[in-house]
């Protein structure tokens, strides 16, 4: 599929030839919140290398000199299943403890034997109990092992391969290529399996480790104690989530209020009501409140078995259900999981519209999304205006 180019002060605006020779009448604009409204790399990119970091540094008894990179979190996401960044702080979690050296394997199945019958639920008691039972270098070679950057090069050049084989089905492909691929087997596997049952995840929040350290680290210890109700142990200090700054301008808000209307303007994000509320302020108010349609905050109402998160369509049905008729609506995103979103709604007066420079990856994300057939393809919300005028 052609587009054409054209250049703007933030980057090259592309539209797919089709598009651009005859503009379907759209009267509905639904947009993602992380990468679009939002800028979430100091917010949710770090919260998933800080997670990853606190929990492996104590298991493993070292500092993590080498923390998650924004490549390797990109490559996740873009296979169209980690959506949810608990998702991928799971993943690196599980792919990073199936390659540590045997002394820790057998460290850890010793402490889960000793530990596993004593019912801890609270993550941050199950955490410290288990971190207590670790045993610390002791030999001259596991001291002189401590000087060594870690994770080692070869370790995470095996993230990266795990990354490459994840699919949309998320966290199942990646434990498939750990078991299968791999070839974990043996006291390794042994080791695997309690190790996926001592992170709690997917589960309750208060209950998962990977929950835990994540909303402590993004909300910070205030918000937790308030929203959640439990006393923070893994830190005590502000939320990442007051690192993140709007990218949509005022401007553009006001010029889709007179192009479109506020009614006919919605949000399906993977984040809750309040943690958007927060960064964006007065700016929710733009859009239909019943269009705004928050992931984390659903699972408690939604139906038994519904598949809501990404790129499942739930959120696009819903919101476009507050939203009623409509002739052609557009959804803004700016991942591989809001592309197959779309794809999996199967409506043909509903597209995409790709987002490619507020992230990593800019120039894999225009391939991708040129591959996928979007629209357009914009460097920033903040092109949309442009796109209209000029098509």
């Amino acid at each position: 599929m052609n587009y054409c180019e054209r250049r703007t002060e933030a980057g090259i605006l592309y539209v797919r030839e089709d598009w651009a020779v005859a503009v379907p009448p759209v009267d509905v604009v639904l947009f993602d919140c992380d990468g679009v409204l939002i800028d979430v790399r100091p917010s949710y990119d770090a919260a998933i290398r800080e997670t990853v970091s606190y929990i492996l540094s104590k298991l493993v008894q070292r500092a993590v000199t080498r923390p998650v990179s924004r490549r390797l979190i990109h490559r996740f996401r873009q296979s169209g299943g980690f959506n949810n960044d608990w998702d991928t702080v799971c993943a690196i979690l599980w792919g990073i403890a199936a390659q540590l050296p045997e002394p820790w394997v057998e460290d850890f199945l010793q402490a889960d034997a000793e530990l596993a019958d004593r019912g801890l639920r609270d993550a941050a008691e199950r955490f410290l109990a288990y971190v207590g039972r670790m045993r610390r270098p002791k030999t001259l070679e596991e001291v002189i092992a401590l000087r060594r950057p870690f994770p080692s090069t070869a370790l995470r050049r095996r993230l990266f391969e795990l990354a490459a084989c994840a699919d949309s089905s998320g966290l199942p492909s990646v434990e498939r290529t750990i078991v299968e691929e791999w070839g974990v087997s043996g006291r390794r596997r042994e080791a695997f399996r309690a190790f996926q049952r001592f992170l709690r995840y997917p589960g309750e929040p208060e209950q998962s480790l990977v929950i835990r350290v994540f909303n402590e680290l993004f909300y910070g210890a205030a918000y937790c104690r308030e929203r959640f109700g439990w006393e923070p142990r893994f830190h005590l200090g502000p939320g990442l989530v007051d690192e993140e700054r709007p990218i949509i301008a005022d401007e553009a808000l006001r010029w889709l209020e007179r192009a479109f209307g506020r009614t006919r303007l919605g949000i399906v994000s993977g984040r809750s009501h309040e943690s958007a509320r927060r960064t964006l302020g007065d700016r929710l108010d733009m859009f239909n409140p019943g269009a705004l349609v928050f992931l984390e905050d659903e699972w408690k109402n939604a139906p038994a078995g519904a598949a809501i998160g990404k790129p499942e369509p739930y959120g696009l049905w819903r919101a476009l259900r507050a939203l009623g008729e409509f002739q052609h609506a557009l959804y803004v995103g700016d991942s591989a999981e809001d592309a197959l979103m779309v794809e999996r709604a199967r409506d043909v007066r509903l597209e995409f519209v790709g987002i490619y420079g507020t992230g990593y990856g800019a120039r894999e994300k225009i391939a991708w999304f040129r591959a996928r057939r979007a629209v357009a393809i914009l460097p920033t919300v903040n092109e949309l205006p442009e796109l209209f005028r000029q098509t």
